[in-house]
């Protein structure tokens, strides 16, 4: 069986190894792409299988796109572009990075405020599409995606809500971060 294996691989010693010929009459394997064998055909003999090979053209099951922005009816560009929404977000990611550890190191109220501000719009645009993705009117109907929404956005002000009052009035979110790494 291993020299089988080795056969087809050309590196069994009973068998020559495969030349440069072989490789100019290799075939790449996109064309099996185009054989779809799951659609019966009738035969007379009913030993034959009845599957048989027919060729799939993959050039009509393609549908158009489009890469230009999305244009309402009114013939004004969609106003809820969400590319800009994920650049915003992946900027706002990479600020965290700096932001967080030099709060933690050099607890002051500016520091505080960026944490406050910048981890509460982190936390709200990740839970917000959690809901819009798996919170969907199809499923849920019109009511349970609005209010799951509005529970996203209550979330979000009493998260941000509850560090500001940790940053003016208690001993702010760096300090909290060190109270709590020491214990």
């Amino acid at each position: 069986m291993s020299c089988l294996l080795r056969t087809t691989l050309g590196l069994c010693r009973a068998t020559k190894p495969l030349g440069v010929s072989h490789l100019i009459k290799a075939r790449p394997l996109t064309h099996l792409a185009n054989i779809r064998i799951d659609q019966p055909t009738v035969h007379p003999s009913p030993f034959v299988s009845s599957l048989k090979a027919r060729p799939l053209l993959l050039a009509n099951k393609l549908e158009s796109f489009s890469v230009t922005p999305a244009v309402s009816s009114r013939g004004a560009h969609d106003a809820h572009d969400h590319s800009k929404i994920w650049t915003l977000e992946r900027l706002l990611s990479i600020a965290l990075m700096p932001i967080v550890p030099l709060g933690v190191l050099y607890p002051n109220i500016l520091f505080d405020l960026l944490i406050s501000v910048a981890t509460t719009m982190h936390v709200h645009w990740g839970v917000e599409a959690v809901v819009v993705d798996y919170v969907r009117p199809i499923i849920f109907g019109k009511l349970i995606p609005k209010l799951a929404l509005g529970v996203v956005y209550a979330f979000s002000v009493v998260l941000l809500i509850g560090l500001l009052n940790l940053t003016f009035r208690g001993q702010g979110v760096g300090n909290s971060i060190n109270t709590l790494w020491s214990m």
